[in-house]
Protein backbone atom coordinates (compact mmCIF):
# COMPACT_ATOMS: atom_id res chain seq x y z
CA UNK A 1 0.00 0.00 0.00
CA UNK A 2 1.40 3.40 -1.02
CA UNK A 3 2.12 5.34 2.18
CA UNK A 4 1.71 8.61 0.25
CA UNK A 5 -1.99 7.94 -0.34
CA UNK A 6 -4.80 7.25 2.15
CA UNK A 7 -6.10 3.66 2.21
CA UNK A 8 -8.73 3.17 -0.49
CA UNK A 9 -11.51 2.52 2.05
CA UNK A 10 -10.43 5.02 4.69
CA UNK A 11 -13.40 6.54 6.49
CA UNK A 12 -15.97 4.12 5.10
CA UNK A 13 -18.42 2.38 7.44
CA UNK A 14 -17.37 -1.12 8.44
CA UNK A 15 -19.79 -3.83 7.34
CA UNK A 16 -20.56 -7.05 9.18
CA UNK A 17 -18.94 -8.92 6.32
CA UNK A 18 -15.68 -7.03 6.85
CA UNK A 19 -15.76 -7.83 10.55
CA UNK A 20 -16.25 -11.49 9.70
CA UNK A 21 -13.33 -11.41 7.26
CA UNK A 22 -11.13 -9.65 9.82
CA UNK A 23 -11.87 -12.35 12.40
CA UNK A 24 -11.13 -15.10 9.89
CA UNK A 25 -7.74 -13.63 9.01
CA UNK A 26 -6.88 -13.13 12.67
CA UNK A 27 -7.67 -16.80 13.32
CA UNK A 28 -5.42 -17.74 10.40
CA UNK A 29 -2.52 -15.71 11.82
CA UNK A 30 -2.35 -13.13 9.02
CA UNK A 31 -0.14 -10.17 9.97
CA UNK A 32 -1.94 -6.95 10.87
CA UNK A 33 -0.36 -4.89 8.06
CA UNK A 34 -1.39 -7.54 5.54
CA UNK A 35 -4.96 -7.51 6.89
CA UNK A 36 -5.03 -3.73 6.60
CA UNK A 37 -3.82 -3.95 3.01
CA UNK A 38 -6.43 -6.58 2.09
CA UNK A 39 -9.22 -4.53 3.64
CA UNK A 40 -8.04 -1.26 2.15
CA UNK A 41 -7.82 0.25 5.63
CA UNK A 42 -5.11 1.90 7.67
CA UNK A 43 -3.32 -0.16 10.31
CA UNK A 44 -4.56 2.15 13.07
CA UNK A 45 -8.14 1.70 11.81
CA UNK A 46 -7.78 -2.09 11.98
CA UNK A 47 -6.28 -1.85 15.47
CA UNK A 48 -9.23 0.27 16.56
CA UNK A 49 -11.65 -2.23 15.06
CA UNK A 50 -9.96 -5.12 16.87
CA UNK A 51 -10.38 -3.17 20.09
CA UNK A 52 -14.15 -2.92 19.46
CA UNK A 53 -14.37 -6.68 18.89
CA UNK A 54 -13.04 -7.44 22.38
CA UNK A 55 -15.44 -8.15 25.27
CA UNK A 56 -16.77 -4.85 26.70
CA UNK A 57 -15.12 -5.41 30.08
CA UNK A 58 -11.64 -6.02 28.66
CA UNK A 59 -9.18 -3.14 28.85
CA UNK A 60 -6.01 -2.90 26.77
CA UNK A 61 -4.06 -0.54 24.55
CA UNK A 62 -5.27 -0.39 20.98
CA UNK A 63 -1.87 -1.37 19.67
CA UNK A 64 -2.21 -4.66 21.58
CA UNK A 65 -5.87 -5.33 20.78
CA UNK A 66 -5.23 -7.66 17.84
CA UNK A 67 -2.92 -9.85 19.93
CA UNK A 68 -5.50 -10.17 22.69
CA UNK A 69 -8.28 -10.79 20.20
CA UNK A 70 -6.25 -13.54 18.52
CA UNK A 71 -5.89 -15.15 21.94
CA UNK A 72 -9.64 -15.08 22.59
CA UNK A 73 -10.32 -16.55 19.15
CA UNK A 74 -7.74 -19.32 19.63
CA UNK A 75 -9.02 -20.31 23.08
CA UNK A 76 -12.72 -20.30 22.20
CA UNK A 77 -13.92 -21.34 18.72
CA UNK A 78 -17.37 -19.97 19.62
CA UNK A 79 -16.10 -16.62 20.88
CA UNK A 80 -18.84 -14.02 20.31
CA UNK A 81 -16.90 -11.17 18.72
CA UNK A 82 -20.14 -9.38 17.83
CA UNK A 83 -20.86 -8.83 21.55
CA UNK A 84 -18.28 -6.05 21.64
CA UNK A 85 -19.78 -4.43 18.56
CA UNK A 86 -23.28 -4.58 20.03
CA UNK A 87 -22.08 -3.04 23.28
CA UNK A 88 -20.18 -0.28 21.47
CA UNK A 89 -23.20 0.57 19.32
CA UNK A 90 -25.42 0.72 22.41
CA UNK A 91 -22.99 3.03 24.20
CA UNK A 92 -23.08 5.34 21.18
CA UNK A 93 -26.89 5.35 21.04
CA UNK A 94 -27.10 3.03 18.05
CA UNK A 95 -27.88 -0.59 17.26
CA UNK A 96 -25.68 -3.23 15.65
CA UNK A 97 -27.35 -5.13 12.83
CA UNK A 98 -25.94 -8.53 11.91
CA UNK A 99 -27.08 -10.83 9.07
CA UNK A 100 -29.42 -12.85 11.31
CA UNK A 101 -31.25 -9.71 12.42
CA UNK A 102 -31.42 -8.44 8.84
CA UNK A 103 -32.99 -11.76 7.88
CA UNK A 104 -35.67 -11.25 10.55
CA UNK A 105 -36.43 -7.79 9.19
CA UNK A 106 -36.63 -9.03 5.59
CA UNK A 107 -38.92 -11.90 6.58
CA UNK A 108 -41.07 -9.59 8.69
CA UNK A 109 -41.41 -7.20 5.78
CA UNK A 110 -42.29 -9.93 3.30
CA UNK A 111 -44.93 -11.42 5.61
CA UNK A 112 -46.20 -8.06 6.92
CA UNK A 113 -45.33 -9.06 10.46
CA UNK A 114 -46.49 -6.41 12.98
CA UNK A 115 -43.72 -3.98 13.84
CA UNK A 116 -44.20 -4.68 17.55
CA UNK A 117 -43.25 -8.32 16.94
CA UNK A 118 -40.16 -7.30 14.97
CA UNK A 119 -39.13 -5.02 17.81
CA UNK A 120 -39.46 -7.91 20.26
CA UNK A 121 -37.59 -10.31 17.96
CA UNK A 122 -34.64 -8.03 17.18
CA UNK A 123 -34.33 -5.99 20.36
CA UNK A 124 -34.25 -2.79 18.31
CA UNK A 125 -36.62 0.14 18.67
CA UNK A 126 -39.46 0.86 16.24
CA UNK A 127 -37.50 3.70 14.69
CA UNK A 128 -34.36 1.56 14.34
CA UNK A 129 -36.33 -1.21 12.60
CA UNK A 130 -37.96 1.35 10.31
CA UNK A 131 -34.60 2.84 9.41
CA UNK A 132 -33.23 -0.64 8.74
CA UNK A 133 -36.10 -1.27 6.32
CA UNK A 134 -35.00 1.86 4.45
CA UNK A 135 -31.32 0.83 4.56
CA UNK A 136 -32.15 -2.62 3.16
CA UNK A 137 -34.16 -1.07 0.33
CA UNK A 138 -37.45 -2.56 1.53
CA UNK A 139 -39.24 0.78 1.86
CA UNK A 140 -38.67 4.30 0.53
CA UNK A 141 -39.92 6.16 3.64
CA UNK A 142 -40.85 5.59 7.28
CA UNK A 143 -44.43 6.34 6.26
CA UNK A 144 -44.38 3.24 4.06
CA UNK A 145 -43.01 1.15 6.94
CA UNK A 146 -45.74 2.33 9.30
CA UNK A 147 -48.44 1.73 6.70
CA UNK A 148 -47.26 -1.83 6.07
CA UNK A 149 -46.20 -2.95 9.56
CA UNK A 150 -48.04 -0.55 11.85
CA UNK A 151 -46.55 1.27 14.84
CA UNK A 152 -47.37 2.27 18.41
CA UNK A 153 -49.65 5.35 18.31
CA UNK A 154 -47.64 7.15 20.99
CA UNK A 155 -44.18 6.04 19.88
CA UNK A 156 -41.28 7.89 18.25
CA UNK A 157 -42.01 6.38 14.84
CA UNK A 158 -45.61 7.62 14.96
CA UNK A 159 -44.33 11.13 15.65
CA UNK A 160 -41.87 10.90 12.74
CA UNK A 161 -44.64 9.69 10.44
CA UNK A 162 -46.93 12.53 11.50
CA UNK A 163 -44.18 15.08 10.87
CA UNK A 164 -43.45 13.58 7.44
CA UNK A 165 -47.13 13.60 6.51
CA UNK A 166 -47.54 17.20 7.65
CA UNK A 167 -44.51 18.24 5.63
CA UNK A 168 -45.74 16.40 2.54
CA UNK A 169 -49.16 18.05 2.83
CA UNK A 170 -47.58 21.52 3.00
CA UNK A 171 -44.95 20.94 0.33
CA UNK A 172 -44.87 22.04 -3.28
CA UNK A 173 -42.58 21.08 -6.15
CA UNK A 174 -40.53 23.80 -7.82
CA UNK A 175 -39.43 23.10 -11.38
CA UNK A 176 -36.60 25.16 -12.87
CA UNK A 177 -35.51 24.44 -16.44
CA UNK A 178 -32.50 26.19 -18.01
CA UNK A 179 -31.69 26.11 -21.71
CA UNK A 180 -34.99 24.85 -23.14
CA UNK A 181 -35.93 26.71 -26.30
CA UNK A 182 -39.33 28.49 -26.36
CA UNK A 183 -38.98 29.38 -22.65
CA UNK A 184 -38.32 32.91 -21.34
CA UNK A 185 -34.87 34.45 -21.25
CA UNK A 186 -33.42 34.35 -17.75
CA UNK A 187 -32.99 37.64 -15.89
CA UNK A 188 -30.87 38.70 -12.95
CA UNK A 189 -27.22 38.77 -11.97
CA UNK A 190 -26.93 34.98 -11.81
CA UNK A 191 -28.58 34.39 -15.19
CA UNK A 192 -26.58 32.27 -17.66
CA UNK A 193 -25.26 33.91 -20.81
CA UNK A 194 -25.33 32.85 -24.44
CA UNK A 195 -27.85 30.79 -26.41
CA UNK A 196 -28.71 28.71 -23.34
CA UNK A 197 -29.88 31.74 -21.36
CA UNK A 198 -33.49 30.55 -21.17
CA UNK A 199 -35.24 29.76 -17.93
CA UNK A 200 -38.59 28.28 -16.96
CA UNK A 201 -39.80 28.36 -13.33
CA UNK A 202 -43.08 26.82 -12.18
CA UNK A 203 -44.67 25.52 -8.97
CA UNK A 204 -46.63 22.26 -8.82
CA UNK A 205 -48.72 20.42 -6.25
CA UNK A 206 -47.17 17.05 -7.10
CA UNK A 207 -43.99 15.68 -8.64
CA UNK A 208 -46.12 14.07 -11.36
CA UNK A 209 -47.49 17.47 -12.43
CA UNK A 210 -43.97 18.87 -12.56
CA UNK A 211 -42.82 15.89 -14.61
CA UNK A 212 -45.64 16.41 -17.12
CA UNK A 213 -44.64 20.05 -17.53
CA UNK A 214 -41.00 19.08 -17.95
CA UNK A 215 -41.81 16.61 -20.71
CA UNK A 216 -43.90 19.23 -22.52
CA UNK A 217 -40.97 21.67 -22.37
CA UNK A 218 -38.50 19.05 -23.61
CA UNK A 219 -40.82 18.04 -26.45
CA UNK A 220 -41.12 21.66 -27.63
CA UNK A 221 -37.36 22.11 -27.21
CA UNK A 222 -36.74 19.12 -29.48
CA UNK A 223 -39.34 20.31 -32.01
CA UNK A 224 -37.42 23.59 -32.35
CA UNK A 225 -34.19 21.75 -33.14
CA UNK A 226 -32.81 21.76 -29.62
CA UNK A 227 -30.30 19.28 -28.22
CA UNK A 228 -31.22 17.52 -24.91
CA UNK A 229 -27.69 18.24 -23.67
CA UNK A 230 -28.50 21.97 -23.76
CA UNK A 231 -31.08 21.55 -21.01
CA UNK A 232 -30.50 21.54 -17.26
CA UNK A 233 -33.30 20.72 -14.82
CA UNK A 234 -33.71 21.19 -11.10
CA UNK A 235 -36.79 19.70 -9.42
CA UNK A 236 -36.98 20.52 -5.72
CA UNK A 237 -39.55 19.82 -3.04
CA UNK A 238 -40.06 22.77 -0.74
CA UNK A 239 -42.20 23.37 2.34
CA UNK A 240 -42.79 26.49 4.41
CA UNK A 241 -39.65 27.24 6.40
CA UNK A 242 -37.40 24.96 4.35
CA UNK A 243 -33.88 26.11 3.58
CA UNK A 244 -32.96 23.07 1.51
CA UNK A 245 -34.73 20.15 -0.10
CA UNK A 246 -34.26 17.14 -2.31
CA UNK A 247 -33.53 17.70 -5.97
CA UNK A 248 -33.20 15.71 -9.16
CA UNK A 249 -31.33 17.03 -12.16
CA UNK A 250 -31.22 16.26 -15.86
CA UNK A 251 -28.39 17.42 -18.06
CA UNK A 252 -25.93 20.15 -17.09
CA UNK A 253 -26.83 21.82 -13.76
CA UNK A 254 -26.81 25.62 -14.11
CA UNK A 255 -28.47 26.69 -10.87
CA UNK A 256 -28.00 25.85 -7.21
CA UNK A 257 -30.43 23.39 -5.68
Amino acid sequence: MDSELPPRRAGEIWTDGEHEQLVEWLRDGVALDEIADRLGRGISAVESRCHRLLPPDVQCRRSEADLLLRQFLAEDPDFDWRAGLRAAAEREGGFYWDPSLDALVRHGWDTQQPLAELVAATGASELEVARRCLHLGLAPTVITVAQRLGCAPDGTLAVRVLMAEDRAAAAVWVLVVDGARTTSRAKGLDAPDGPKAYRHVSIHATAEDADDTLHDLLDRHNEHGGDPEEVSVTLAQRAVGDLVGGTTTHGRPLIPS
